[in-house]
């Protein structure tokens, strides 16, 4: 079977779900840093315990196959409050701020009579970041990944603004961070899924071990040496995080519930990319590759529908459209979004599902790298996703350092881990593909030279992102 049915699609349904009736309602957006969607229980993980987002999700609609448009927090967070790609609201690196130019969901919604407030913890979503942008209220935790029980910090600040709320319509959001390597969960946490406790006097000290070895974060992210016992305890570190984060999103639920601000309220929980432990032999990070251990998320909504799941693929661009159906927003006819509501329209049971979703990596900071090479826009992977196919492009340079492209191309049915390449076996059947999002990825590509304003530049550099 020729592998053109990347493109050509039979028409797939989705079923969507009913929501409240068109009278006012509040939103809680709960987002978690780093969250693999394969990480957490109520998706099917039984390693984990995380019964207070397990609720969450089985009491909602659940979007078992979701994904981020680039695995890294600013570009992601730039589509979820646009419904906009990355190359069109200008979000495609870390280097990037969030400009006015953009109409953000804060926006719409504060134009809606919204109170609007965000209480986030990763430092690179600082007020310069220009996510503030539409908040009435906007605290950001500026520490460092490396400091522990930042998560008690933010469901604080949250619980004073919830308290604080009366009978105003509100928008919430609340971004948690401590899933983001370095994995450093707070005791009893980690040690919680530590087969031998006993021997573990003080668990965390193997980062410390790590920094003393001399292993740069560039070897420990593609050129992992660790041993096998060294890497299972960090990937349970990381468990250890998503455990101590559902605790606190538990609080943040239950004065909800106190306060009864839990009966006409619209819950969104997710992630803003997942993170590679391992898999194509990358360690603790994201954003270089387009591989499923980054792109995909957790998505679910709460509203007043029965709870359900839905198995087609979604976008993290789909989530303002939503709201738009969900809220009765009134926006304006010229603002054009291009996710789409995941809701039932009036009248119309079915839903048609998109063809494929595309997106891209983030930049790479990594010279020991050696599948990436450092530049702007152009060095950029891309990908291609229907429900079964999967196409990845890869720029590399040749000897005259000109750039040319390889791809891979997998069969997420068959091969979901993504370990077989049947980009050789069929590759004049789907180099046009590749042309398409060549030219759609790099529509920007000749623009002027990014300048990083030096502040942004050393907070790169202390996140490791930048050396």
């Amino acid at each position: 079977m020729k592998i053109i049915i990347i493109i050509v699609l039979i028409t797939l349904t989705l079923s969507g779900f009913n929501v409240f009736s068109e009278e006012s309602q509040s939103i809680l957006l709960i987002s978690v840093d780093t969250l693999r969607h394969d990480k957490i229980g109520a998706y099917g993980y039984m390693g984990v315990y995380t019964p207070w987002i397990d609720k969450l999700v089985k009491s909602g609609t659940q979007f078992e196959t979701s994904l981020t448009t680039v695995p890294r927090t600013n570009p992601s967070f730039g589509s979820l409050f646009t419904s906009k790609k990355p190359e069109v609201n200008g979000v495609r690196s870390l280097k990037n701020t969030f400009e006015p130019f953009n109409k953000s969901m804060a926006e719409i919604l504060e134009e809606n009579g919204y109170y609007t407030a965000a209480i986030t913890s990763n430092p690179l979503l600082g007020e310069k970041s220009g996510f503030a942008q539409g908040f009435q209220y906007y605290y950001n935790n500026p520490s460092d990944f490396d400091i522990m029980n930042v998560s008690s910090d933010i469901t604080n600040k949250t619980i004073e603004i919830i308290n604080q709320l009366q009978d105003r319509k509100f928008f919430l959001w609340v971004h948690y961070s401590d899933p983001h390597y370095p994995y450093k969960p707070p005791y009893p946490y980690d040690i919680l899924y530590i087969e031998d406790q006993k021997k573990l006097d003080n668990p965390l000290n193997i980062y410390e071990e790590l920094k003393n070895s001399g292993q740069i974060k560039d070897q420990l992210y593609f050129f992992n040496k660790l041993t096998d016992n060294q890497k299972n305890q960090i990937a349970r570190f990381y468990l250890g995080t998503i455990t101590y984060t559902d605790k606190e999103i538990g609080k943040i639920i239950k004065k909800i519930k106190e306060l009864k601000k839990d009966k006409r309220l619209v819950t969104i929980f997710l992630s803003d990319h997942g993170e590679s432990l391992g898999e194509h032999e990358y360690y603790y990070e994201h954003g270089d590759f387009t591989y499923e251990p980054e792109l995909r998320i957790p998505l679910v909504f709460k509203t007043n529908a029965k709870p359900s799941i839905e198995i087609t693929q979604t976008n993290i661009l789909d989530i303002l459209p939503t709201l738009q159906h969900i809220c009765n927003l009134k926006i304006d006819n010229s603002l054009v979004f291009d996710g789409i509501s995941l809701v039932n329209n009036k009248g119309n049971s079915k839903l048609t599902e998109r063809e494929f979703i595309t997106g891209e990596s983030g930049l790479s900071f990594y010279p020991k790298n050696t599948r990436r090479f450092i530049g702007g826009i152009e060095t950029k992977w891309r990908f291609l996703r229907t429900n079964r196919w999967k196409l990845i492009l890869k720029p590399q340079k040749d000897g005259e350092n000109k750039i040319y492209f390889e791809y891979e191309l997998y069969d997420l049915l068959n091969d979901p881990c993504e370990t077989m390449n049947l980009y050789p076996k069929q590759k004049a059947e789907i180099e046009n593909y590749g042309k398409f999002l060549i030219k759609a990825y790099n529509s920007d590509s000749q623009s002027k030279k990014e300048k990083v304003p030096d502040e942004l530049k050393e907070k790169l550099k202390s996140l490791g992102y930048m050396n």
